[in-house]
């Protein structure tokens, strides 16, 4: 069986649906099912910590990430594959499957996998007000298409997949379905991981933490979580300090978040990138 996994960009640096992407396929390779990816980045730049083939059809213009290079290529190589995944939404690239797939008689299956992006908190978040309007217009004029007309959505969890049927309407997909995230196994423990964490969040060797691991995103609440425990903190000094690990200190957010604790010694921001491999034993 061959599956071709259709998402808008392979930036590991932007983790989330990239890094799924690379998992979902590793773990299918594992059980004998060839994979390739087409995406819309340029191809100018070799990425070398990708081992599925990849068809980069760029350079995508405008923030839609139009790229005229790619419904020609699907055109052409539709028939190599047995099922179509296309990962993440409102950008070009679910325009073009869909158009190609129903130009070719939607003969073979074509899963779309959402990976969070019907969540009804990026409709309702204060300062995504433009964006949610957009999303919107998208939706009525595009995006419903192929959500509602794909063989099936394909949802990490059952949250995910309840979520997804509170934001739009009319969503009537036709077949929900939870199929997990393909995430490989971590690495066996070495004493020296727990030695490379502790020197890079400057904490003594055996000294008790707090650990957030996630993107540093308003979706994921760290500012609450910063402001509570910081009250702790100072109700009970001897509390464990809290380490914040992720993607996104760089940003706007991560740049509040950084001001918040800039004056506590028990915060301790590291950065990192998704799929970075200095941290894959992490």
């Amino acid at each position: 069986m061959k599956i071709l996994h259709l998402v808008a960009g392979m930036d590991i640096t932007a983790g989330g649906v990239t890094q799924a992407v690379l998992s979902i396929g590793r773990e299918l390779e594992a059980l004998s099912v060839r994979n390739e990816i087409v995406c819309l980045d340029e191809d100018s730049q070799e990425r070398q910590w990708i081992s599925i083939p990849t068809h980069r059809q760029g350079p995508a213009k405008t923030p839609w990430k139009y790229g005229k290079n790619l419904i020609p290529w699907l055109r052409q190589n539709w028939e190599r594959f047995d099922a179509v995944i296309v990962h993440g939404l409102w950008q070009y690239h679910t325009y073009a499957a869909y158009q190609v797939w129903r130009e070719k008689g939607k003969s073979k299956p074509i899963y779309v996998m959402p990976h969070g992006m019907l969540d009804p908190y990026f409709q309702k978040a204060k300062g995504r007000r433009l964006k949610a309007i957009r999303n919107w217009l998208f939706w009525k004029l595009v995006e419903r298409n192929i959500v509602n007309k794909a063989t099936a959505l394909l949802f990490t969890c059952e949250t995910e997949r309840l979520l997804a049927r509170e934001t739009f309407s009319p969503y009537r997909p036709t077949l929900e379905a939870v199929v997990g995230l393909g995430v490989e196994a971590p690495p066996l423990y070495e004493s020296a991981m727990t030695a490379a964490f502790c020197e890079k969040a400057g904490l003594l060797p055996g000294e008790p933490y707090l650990l957030f691991l996630s993107r540093i995103h308003p979706k994921k609440g760290l500012d609450i979580l910063v402001e509570a425990y910081l009250e702790v903190k100072q109700k009970a000094p001897s509390f464990p300090k809290l380490v914040i690990a992720g993607p996104g200190i760089e940003t706007d957010f991560g740049q509040k978040v950084a001001r918040l604790v800039e004056e506590s010694e028990d915060v301790r921001l590291v950065g990192m990138l998704t799929g970075d491999p200095k941290w894959g034993a992490l």
